[in-house]
């Protein structure tokens, strides 16, 4: 009886659901901890891709970004943002306060699953700029407008996907629901996560192949060589550039292994029901899952804040954390070194103020 309950639970979340009960059905199926959960989960995935949004949207030199694409970035945030603006807000609205009908719901499942397919997709098109970028380095610099292409597409067929689900829920037979999940899953789940993976494996593959050839030609040059061309490499910049797109791969990498991660029990629920239609899932084991599908847009800001040197330096400056750490210091020191500190600060406030008296 329990793991009927459960199957019917999954499918009354991908298919519809009884009309009569839809708001109780949520209220009296999911416990406590899922909602308080689903809440924290939802402000944190507002609050931080809101974050990114708004610093790429204030610095044009974020958004023009080519390794990883700035506009691939922004796109998957503004996807996982609509996630956690529109599903956790309108599923409480309807579930506690208002009783909803079930036309709200049908719309509520349309836009909610739109979103979550175009941060899936949005996703597959940054990997897919990563493995360019990596795989076929000399075709990735004309890529720019092809990538913006796709993330356009990504979304079209993210809401293109939900019309037979919207019209399924005004009419169509339960068969048909299922055959169309079973299509959903395949196209929307299982091969964006093929994709990802093939796509990394391939991309690690190439830099273990490229640091294996660095490794070799380090020890047939002589140290002096390697001090010469250290000295003017260091000269150059490439060493920058290098260790710029080295950190951007680790970054874009760390966002799909976490995408990985989270799909995972989803995947499994899903392709159990519908694909092999033999398995059965607890309760349990379904909240977990819609939270973790909802998790994984909630981390990606954090990747991006502690693995891209340049965000993180945009986020200080759109937040003054520099001036306030300066202020601090001045502040915290006492006795002369305060003294001379602030002294310091007031002649270099004096010599650009003449600089600019000059000037005029």
């Amino acid at each position: 009886m329990e793991n009927q309950t459960a199957n019917s639970d999954i499918a009354n979340l991908t298919t519809s659901i009884n009309k009569q009960n839809l708001n109780s059905y949520f209220s009296s199926h999911y416990q406590t901890w899922f909602w308080v959960l689903h809440a924290l989960i939802s402000a944190l995935t507002v609050v931080g891709n809101g974050l990114v949004i708004w610093v790429i949207l204030c610095k044009r030199s974020l958004l023009e970004e080519t390794s990883p694409n700035g506009r691939s970035i922004l796109s998957l945030a503004v996807a996982d943002f609509c996630v956690g603006v529109f599903n956790a807000p309108v599923k409480f609205i309807c579930v506690f306060w208002s009783k909803c009908g079930y036309l709200t719901w049908a719309i509520y499942s349309f836009f909610g699953n739109a979103f979550m397919n175009a941060s899936v997709l949005n996703l597959c098109v940054l990997t897919c700029d990563r493995y360019i970028a990596i795989v076929h380095p000399y075709k990735h610099a004309g890529q720019a407008g092809i990538t913006r292409g796709l993330s356009l597409l990504a979304w079209t067929i993210s809401f293109a996907l939900q019309i037979p689900d919207l019209l399924g829920h005004v009419g169509a037979t339960r068969e048909a629901s299922v055959e169309f999940n079973s299509v959903y899953i395949i196209s929307l789940n299982i091969l964006p996560t093929l994709w990802m993976m093939y796509a990394y494996a391939r991309i690690l593959l190439v830099v273990r192949k490229h640091h294996l050839q660095i490794r070799k030609l380090e020890r047939q040059i002589s140290s002096n060589a390697v001090e010469a061309l250290e000295r003017t490499s260091t000269k150059s910049g490439k060493p920058k550039s290098v260790a710029h797109g080295a950190r951007s791969f680790k970054t874009v990498g760390v966002v799909v292994a976490i995408f990985l991660v989270c799909n995972s029990f989803y995947l499994y629920v899903m392709a159990c029901f519908y694909l092999a239609k033999l398995c059965s899932c607890s309760l349990g084991l379904t909240s977990i899952m819609v939270l973790l599908r909802y998790l994984n847009s909630a981390v990606n800001v954090f990747v991006y804040a502690f693995m891209k040197n340049n965000f993180q330096r945009e986020l200080k400056r759109a937040f003054h954390f520099d001036r306030m750490r300066i202020n601090q210091d001045g502040d915290n020191q006492t006795g002369s070194e305060g003294s001379a500190f602030r002294l310091k600060r007031i002649n270099r406030f004096l010599l650009e103020k003449d600089k600019v008296t000059s000037t005029c």
